[in-house]
């Protein structure tokens, strides 16, 4: 049918464009890239965020459609606004941040987690990712305060509680290293864990 035919062409574009957008971003990360082409792919992610922000649907019927293309200088070219690469802006904000985080801009990093983390501060990710950036600058306390408040939202993982436990070291609360320490046993998947207690059981024989 013809409905299928126009579904199935749509996912093969969408497939295009997405590789497309992967491939200028893999260029603008290399060694030698241009300012201005780096430039230019972070306006075409923000464009996207806030797409994604303004409606959670496609663009209305008659939008210019966004053509990616990479020309000799590498740079990508097309609409100011971008198609939907992603399906929200949550997934443009995390195209934003491992594009930050391999162009090793830890300043630019810090101030758009800190952006996104005012405008929700709720179940996002980004209280998460902020600690860890500060703690791999040497700011502990603030990394500790950032974990713990996901800790009162329930938001914390397993590799989140490692994180807090070390921090937890590193200022001498050891009570709360050792909660911590236990909190990751609790999250931890029960195969993985009953493989550790198999380690540990061997290790006494």
């Amino acid at each position: 049918r013809s409905s299928d035919l126009n579904a199935i062409k749509k996912s093969f574009d969408r497939l295009l464009r997405d590789r497309a957008l992967a491939t200028v971003m893999n260029l603008a990360l290399r060694r030698g890239a241009k300012p201005e082409d780096i430039q230019r792919i972070l306006k075409f992610i923000d464009a996207g965020i806030e797409q994604g922000r303004i409606a959670a649907n496609r663009p209305p019927a008659g939008s210019p459609d966004v053509a990616i293309v990479v020309a000799d200088n590498q740079s990508p070219v097309g609409a100011d606004q971008p198609d939907r690469l992603a399906e929200s802006a949550s997934e443009w904000r995390e195209m934003k941040f491992r594009f930050l985080v391999g162009l090793d801009r830890p300043d630019d990093l810090d101030r758009q987690l800190r952006d996104w983390i005012r405008e929700d501060v709720s179940t996002a990710p980004w209280r998460q990712a902020l600690a860890r950036l500060v703690a791999e600058r040497g700011k502990v306390d603030e990394a500790i305060q950032l974990l713990e408040a996901c800790e009162k939202d329930k938001l914390l993982g397993a590799a989140d509680y490692k994180l807090l436990s070390d921090l937890y070291l590193v200022v001498d609360r050891r009570p709360d290293h050792e909660r911590s320490r236990l909190e990751i046993f609790k999250l931890m998947p029960e195969g993985q864990l009953s493989q550790l207690l198999y380690r540990a059981s061997n290790h006494w024989q």
